[in-house]
């Protein structure tokens, strides 16, 4: 979702936009909620959607102030998430119910994209399931450790996260990958994990981690099929580079 820096015409035309009224003083029809019923969401900002979810500014801007001063901190909605919430809290206006309102809305948002990804997904095609963990993980400020569990006809099954924080094969429990494999009764499995530096090259430990997680599962017949590495707007395969086997 990219960001739209400039408020609409509407708002940023009507002279009590200018003035800094309070919302409920703007003229009618001008309005983030009233323009959202009677001219639908997709005719709104990003800005704008975000004031809907906000409802109030604060002492100092009104509500499409506020939003904006959001997405000019975080540079998209995309990128408001729970892994920053002491940056969103940092922003005077944003309290409690605030930052509740709008991470349900963006991850009531991830949810249905999420949901209708797997839907067309082709897991014999690297593209299709690096595009996917490309959209789940690679705006994560922290790392975090997932898997896609696949069924014998390598349909997805579900995806799961299952560490967060430093990924590293000390921190990385098999037993817990084994038990979410056979509670899912997986035949395969995608390994991935994302690297906030924005770097997919997979380091020594990356690779070590793989080759102990391949042979434990490979004993429960379930084969790990790929190690994806994602950061923003970029994956590594490693069964593509060639790292998969020792």
């Amino acid at each position: 979702m990219a960001v739209q820096p400039e408020l609409s015409h509407i708002a940023m035309s009507d002279p009590s936009r200018s003035k800094g009224l309070p919302l409920s003083e703007w003229k009618p029809g001008t309005r983030p909620r009233e323009r959202l019923i009677e001219e639908g969401a997709d005719k709104l900002s990003d800005a704008e959607l975000l004031a809907v979810m906000l409802g109030t500014g604060s002492l100092k801007v009104d509500v499409i102030g506020l939003a904006q001063e959001v997405l000019d901190k975080f540079g998209s909605l995309a990128n408001i998430t729970s892994d920053r919430r002491g940056e969103l809290m940092e922003i005077n206006g944003i309290g409690p119910a605030s930052y509740s309102r709008i991470l349900a809305g963006v991850e009531l948002a991830n949810r249905v994209i999420y949901q209708r990804i797997p839907e067309r997904l082709d897991m014999q095609r690297t593209k299709q399931y690096g595009d996917y963990l490309m959209a789940r993980l690679g705006h994560r400020q922290r790392e975090v450790f997932a898997c896609m569990f696949l069924d014998i006809g390598r349909k997805l099954i579900k995806y799961e996260e299952l560490f967060l924080g430093t990924i590293d094969s000390s921190r990385i429990h098999p037993r817990e990958i084994v038990d979410a494999a056979l509670r899912h009764s997986a035949a395969s499995v995608i390994l991935a994990h994302n690297h906030p530096s924005g770097q997919v090259t997979p380091s020594d430990s990356d690779i070590r981690l793989t080759h102990r997680l391949r042979e434990i599962l490979g004993s429960l017949d379930v084969d790990v099929v790929d190690h994806c590495v994602v950061a923003r707007g970029r994956y590594l395969s490693m069964r593509l580079e060639g790292l998969m086997s020792p």
